[in-house]
């Protein structure tokens, strides 16, 4: 996965141009695109809606599943209902605000490639379309990744500045957000990866 000028799958996803393996020797200094928006969406009439996603788009669009390249199918949020034509974008480009962003769009102008050949692998790519020199970069001059503040998702970020609680389980985490004094308790799946972790089995192995 080294060629930057051939793609690294065939066919492309729906609405990618292109997609080569994103390296930090070929992307340093590239952000995306100013005025992308959802453009590479205007004439698909579905999006492919992950399972996490389900109970915030069934709110907006009916989900049905239709079969991929490879014939497995998949669940899709139908945007529009004829061929080349999403009622979801405006047009100058941009997704309906009105309306639930699904993840494959936040995610453009990436995807992640699991090689058949070892499927315990992940690869991130890119579309060379949706990057541009930018003052706004994925990576610095040494190829380090820059922190970047992810504007799709700053709505969301409102949910962390007030009370948080953690649960195991999805009923019990319902039960706390509608319990919730402001009344819009929202349920944000976290995932956490925690590193070398200090185990106590009680407080008195705790040496002040």
């Amino acid at each position: 996965m080294n060629d930057q000028n051939e793609n690294v799958l065939n066919p492309l996803p729906p609405g990618y141009r292109s997609l080569v393996p994103f390296s930090r020797e070929h992307f340093k200094g590239m952000g995306r695109r100013k005025g992308a928006g959802a453009g590479f969406m205007s004439e698909l009439n579905s999006v492919l809606i992950m399972t996490p996603e389900f109970f915030q788009a069934a709110r907006h669009y009916p989900i049905v599943f239709a079969k991929d390249f490879s014939g497995r199918f998949i669940p899709v949020g139908v945007t529009g209902f004829e061929e080349k034509q999403n009622l979801f974008v405006d047009a100058d480009g941009y997704w309906r605000t009105d309306a639930y962003l699904p993840a494959y769009v936040r995610r453009w102008p990436f995807f992640t490639v699991q090689p058949e050949s070892d499927p315990k692998k992940h690869f991130i790519c890119v579309d060379k379309t949706g990057l541009e020199p930018s003052d706004e970069p994925f990576l610095d001059e040494n190829g380090e990744p820059m922190v970047v503040y992810h504007g799709t998702t700053q709505g969301n970020t409102t949910t962390f500045r007030g009370p948080v609680w953690l649960a195991y389980e999805r009923e019990i985490a319902v039960a706390y957000a509608e319990d919730s004094e402001a009344g819009d308790g929202t349920v944000v799946p976290l995932y956490a990866a925690i590193q070398n972790p200090l185990v106590l089995d009680t407080p008195e192995k705790v040496e002040a």
